[in-house]
């Protein structure tokens, strides 16, 4: 990829000057601008498109975020003049390494890079970074899908792009009115949304302030995630937070009072589980680590029950029947009742402050269970409901209107597509299709709509869907 660095053509100003001692400069001289941050913006890498193309798009990403007030621009020519001086390598300049040396060789704080990939005629997928310079640290993270004919995307995709960049910090709390409900055009039924950048399946969900976190996961064969990546409803759109410390997969994870929490997992293709316990607070930005598991866990059931996080079953070498209870406020551990019978692989949810735990496997996976078990903390005890209409784990389980939706899972040499809807107000269950079956995707639910994303058919999946209930 060419480097090229942003032309800001400004009537009546000043241009900046680049380099170190330039830039300092530049700020001095002109003080009108000093409440804006002077950036670089490489050229958009460009998948699938021409190098004309390639470049247009640039420079209309260039005008769109001059436009928006938010950033002062570095002036092309006198950049070149500082990489004729420095004999820098402008091509082939596609890591964030790479962008780190470019930004402090022109002097500047901050750095942009992105990339536009071209599905089809149709179809796009834009993406773009905001890199702090001194410590190499991704500040903004931002990527949408655009849908529509090229000089559509230059003349509306890319003004998008550059107002996501230019708009409110990453892991700011959205206003309420962004969130009061559900997108524009979504009936009742399935509707395919924006899929997730990074392919995977056994990673962790959880909702917080309206968005949809997605931790972890594996590809199916060696690699495990620490990626997370956050999913905007109201926007359709992606962006990611700072990696979880601690690569895993088949991780369970809530949100509680403000803070995610990722509990246990498999940190290797052939290894047993971990009992890590890792939080992030998106007030910080940053992840911390929390008292460990009182044993090890993978692909178990979790749910909040009165302000604790209950994890229920799960495997360690064989599937397991103990209940092991967090206090997020004490950080402490305590044991609870156990299951009935052991099963890995269960779905857990809490429905009027009884705790539901539903199917898994007992022995092995080409073995699941239709069993459903519920917890009443007054009575202490776990009493048989009735059983699924079909024996399924690894299950996405969401609550909407006081039901519970396992949707999809394994039932143990296939993945259908369906639904299996329970009512704990008359322990009765109902059924009804589903747009794709999977098993070990991540399901929240945002303003009464359920987002499904990820999990494996056949391999990682990338397709996110949202299912809003029809209404009978």
């Amino acid at each position: 990829m060419r480097v090229a660095i942003l032309i800001a053509f400004v009537c009546g100003t000043t241009l900046l000057a680049v380099g170190p001692a330039h830039a300092q400069q530049a700020r001095s001289a002109a003080p009108a601008r000093e409440s804006k941050e002077l950036v670089a913006v490489l050229d958009l890498e460009a998948v699938g498109s021409s190098a004309v193309e390639a470049s247009a798009m640039s420079d209309q990403l260039r005008a769109d975020l001059l436009k928006s007030g938010q950033y002062a621009l570095v002036d092309r020519q006198q950049m070149d003049n500082v990489f004729k001086e420095q004999a820098f390598q402008q091509t082939g300049c596609t890591s964030s390494e790479c962008a780190v040396q470019v930004g402090k060789v022109l002097g500047v704080r901050k750095l942009i890079t992105g990339r536009i990939t071209k599905i089809d005629s149709q179809h796009w997928l834009l993406s773009a970074n905001v890199i702090d310079v001194e410590t190499a640290e991704t500040l903004r993270s931002e990527t949408l899908p655009f849908e529509g004919a090229y000089f559509d995307l230059l003349t509306k995709g890319i003004g998008r792009l550059g107002a996501a960049l230019a708009g409110k910090p990453a892991g700011a709390a959205r206003p309420p009115a962004a969130v009061a409900a559900a997108p524009a055009g979504m009936g009742d039924g399935w509707t395919v949304r924006s899929p997730m950048p990074t392919p995977r399946w056994g990673a962790a969900g959880a909702e917080l302030d309206g968005s949809i976190y997605v931790i972890g996961g594996w590809d199916g064969k060696t690699k495990f995630y620490s990626t997370v990546e956050v999913y905007d409803p109201a926007l359709n759109t992606w962006s990611t937070r700072p990696e979880m410390p601690s690569a895993r997969a088949r991780i369970a994870a809530v949100s509680f009072q403000g803070k995610i929490y990722v509990f246990g997992g498999q940190r290797f293709q052939d290894s047993y589980v971990t009992d890590l316990v890792e939080a992030y607070d998106p007030a910080r930005n940053a992840w911390q680590s929390r008292a460990d598991m009182p044993s090890g866990r993978s692909n178990m059931g979790i749910a909040v029950l009165n302000d604790r996080v209950w994890l229920v079953g799960g495997w360690n070498k064989s599937a397991k029947s103990d209940v092991q209870i967090y206090d997020p406020r004490t950080n402490k551990w305590s044991e609870g009742a156990a299951l009935p019978t052991p099963r890995g692989g269960p779905r857990a949810a809490v429905v009027n402050g009884i705790l539901y735990v539903f199917g898994g496997y007992e022995q092995n996976f080409r073995n699941p269970t239709d069993r459903v078990d519920a917890y009443d903390p007054a009575k202490q005890k776990w009493e048989s409901r009735s059983r699924m209409p079909r024996s399924a784990g690894s299950m996405a389980p969401v609550v909407m209107n006081g039901r519970v939706y396992l949707i999809g899972g394994n039932v143990g040499k296939s993945l259908p597509p369906f639904i299996q809807i329970y009512n704990p107000a008359d322990d009765t269950w109902t059924t009804e299709p589903a747009k794709t079956g999977r098993e070990m995707a991540t399901a929240a639910v945002v303003n009464n709509v359920a987002y499904i994303i990820g999990g494996n058919r056949g391999g990682p999946l990338a397709l996110a869907e949202a299912y809003v209930p029809p209404v009978k």
